[in-house]
């Protein structure tokens, strides 16, 4: 039998407070638990996506009372993506050139 690598420190201390959390209070335990888990991480932009996402047009839309905000690139035939749960819409930099180059017009959501 193989045994386990030890948990990072960092996961030990939330384990544990979590713990102690639920001793007083499980509801209070578990709308800390959905609002970690719900809520993306917030990480810095690399200059080279920052320098992307300023050559783009940024535009804002309303939809059933929310906000849906976006960069626009380009034009031509549409194509768009959203980045995923904790991504940036700037991690396509990459692509963008490439598409407007092919004559497309991206959309990407945040």
């Amino acid at each position: 039998m193989r045994d386990r690598p030890a948990l990072p420190l960092k996961l030990r201390a939330l384990r544990l407070g979590f713990r102690a959390l639920r001793a007083l209070s499980r509801d209070l335990a578990f709308r800390r638990a959905e609002q970690l888990f719900c809520t993306p991480k917030r990480h810095r932009v690399p200059p080279a996506e920052q320098a992307v996402a300023e050559t783009g047009r940024s535009f804002e839309l309303a939809f059933y009372g929310l906000k849906i905000r976006g960069y626009a690139w380009g034009e031509g035939p549409r194509w768009w993506r959203r980045h995923g749960g904790e991504g940036r819409v700037t991690q396509l930099n990459a692509f963008v050139g490439r598409l407007v180059d092919a004559g497309l017009s991206v959309l990407a959501l945040y």
